[in-house]
């Protein structure tokens, strides 16, 4: 019977571990540089501590730079015309020698965080539009010289632009910031929901929206429009 008790409860503390989710891989220190040849795409999609940095070029490829028996577990794959970068399913990564995956291609129109990783550019990109969306805490820093740009904030997430626009679409949805006065846009449009705060440029026209406590501070001298439900603020930036 002690014999059936004790099988018992090693069989109920494995189901125990196997539901409460992820298998911890720490890192051997050894920094391992891996190229990836991939096919072309144009939207990358970045779940969890990811910290990316993306590059334009002709060639499309991915460069891993992580401890060395880390490598199998960091995963980048193209489906149709999407990139997707996250660590094996099931697995949470310990890195002691860093982990960063360095992203380039010749045309990027979307980028989509989930979670908590943080993604910057290399340089300026340019292109027909690009449409970002952060869902959770991640950090997107992006240099673009791009005709239309989307920027979309869902949970505690940070964006922060630069470069040049005609026209500059933010939404925040939560506590959320969008950081864009030095994205020289002509026509800004501005959605703010909860209590995040978005700083914007508009040279044109600029018409703000906010529900809640959010604060929206613009530069520029673009004819505004603004409506504002709740305690929250439109104003002109020093």
């Amino acid at each position: 019977m002690r014999i059936l008790c004790s099988l018992f409860a090693v069989l109920l503390l494995a189901s125990s571990c196997r539901f409460a989710g992820y298998h911890r891989v720490r890192g051997n220190g050894v920094l391992s540089k891996q190229e990836r040849g991939l096919s072309n795409f144009q939207e990358v999609q970045v779940t969890g501590g990811m910290n990316v940095v993306l590059l334009q070029g002709a060639q499309a490829g991915v460069r891993v730079e992580t401890d060395e028996n880390l490598q199998e577990y960091v995963e980048t794959e193209v489906n149709g015309n999407e990139l997707h970068i996250h660590a094996r399913p099931g697995y949470n990564l310990d890195e002691r020698a860093g982990l960063t995956v360095y992203v380039t291609t010749a045309s990027l129109r979307a980028l989509t965080v989930t979670g908590s990783g943080d993604v910057s550019s290399q340089g300026k990109i340019a292109g027909d539009g690009l449409k970002i969306e952060v869902t959770g805490s991640g950090n997107v820093a992006l240099a673009l010289d791009m005709p239309s740009v989307e920027a979309q904030v869902t949970g505690s997430g940070t964006v922060r632009l630069s470069g040049n626009t005609r026209t500059f679409r933010s939404e925040t949805h939560g506590s959320g910031e969008i950081h864009a006065f030095d994205l020289l846009a002509e026509d800004t449009r501005v959605e703010v929901s909860g209590s995040g705060d978005a700083e914007v440029f508009a040279s044109k026209q600029l018409n703000v929206e906010v529900s809640g406590s959010g604060d929206v501070a613009y530069k520029g001298t673009a004819n505004v429009q603004q409506q504002v439900h709740g305690s929250g603020s439109v104003h002109k930036a020093n």
